[in-house]
């Protein structure tokens, strides 16, 4: 017995220092694309894909498959992010990032190969997180790699070399201790980097989001998990993010969408605890 506590004390030291580590890597909380809306008119998207169709640069552009008007700074002028197919860049999905200049002019802030993350920085402008891939032969990995602002554009400003398993082992560790904050702040980290892994990606948006309801961050976890169900994805996957925001919706005493979401999720997995639920709702 002597030799298994002493051991775990040794094991617990340890993760305290490793923890530590990783503390001091921690990103910036996620702000989700939908609370980055710009109030724009119908002129200025028009002129943003206008420029779009000249100019030389522009010619690596091959579909433009979404463009949306965003707030990505202080002021009251919108940005646009730019999501497009291309032929010059490895056929990759392709995530931009421009501004109209002074000049009236289009102007790009960063260009990135692949799904990006806004998030909460010091400066005016918020910060990028694109996951970068360590191209490695056999044990090939993504890196959370984050962007900030130099005053003209975007610029590497570090990389993370952790994966997105790593941060949500931690997380799950925190949450089963009762750290909510803490294990939102690792399952944070997981979900900038998980995001070229769409199966992983969910997974921990929907573990994001359980921590979230824990701390009472009802509307910030519901963005979260708007995000996920929006794409692509499984039914089992779909299930449990219905299931979540229900929960939600639960918590904030909205019946209606509570229900809807429970019945949802229940539609495409059934389960006794769902069946309960939406008796339950539908009796108040």
């Amino acid at each position: 017995m002597k030799i298994f506590g002493a051991f775990l004390i040794f094991i617990t030291c340890s993760y305290s220092m490793y923890c530590q580590d990783m503390v001091d890597q921690f990103l910036g909380e996620i702000i989700p694309l939908a609370s980055l809306k710009c109030a724009c008119d119908s002129t200025q998207l028009e002129q943003v894909k206008s420029q779009l169709s000249i100019g030389e640069e522009d010619q690596r552009i091959s579909q433009l498959n979404e463009i949306y008007a965003i707030n990505i700074n202080q002021n009251a002028v919108c940005e646009f992010l730019l999501i497009y197919s291309s032929t010059l860049l490895a056929k990759n999905i392709v995530y931009e990032v421009v501004e109209i200049n002074q000049h009236n002019q289009l102007s790009s802030l960063g260009v990135f190969l692949g799904k990006i993350n806004f998030i909460k920085s010091t400066s005016d402008y918020l910060g990028i997180v694109e996951p970068f891939n360590n191209n490695h032969r056999t044990n090939p990995a993504f890196y959370p790699q984050e962007f900030a602002f130099n005053g003209d554009k975007y610029e590497s400003k570090k990389i993370i070399k952790t994966t997105h398993s790593i941060f949500q082992s931690r997380g799950k560790v925190e949450y089963d201790y009762g750290n909510y904050e803490l294990a939102a702040k690792y399952y944070n980290n997981a979900l900038l980097t998980a995001s070229r892994i769409k199966r992983a990606e969910i997974k921990i948006a929907n573990d994001l989001a359980v921590t979230l309801i824990k701390l009472g961050q009802y509307e910030y976890a519901k963005l979260i998990l708007e995000e996920t169900i929006t794409t692509r994805i499984a039914n089992r996957d779909k299930a449990v993010s219905y299931y979540n925001l229900g929960l939600i919706y639960q918590k904030m005493k909205d019946v209606k969408n509570a229900l809807y979401y429970f019945e949802e999720s229940n539609l495409l997995e059934r389960s006794e605890i769902k069946e309960k639920k939406i008796e339950e709702l539908k009796n108040q």
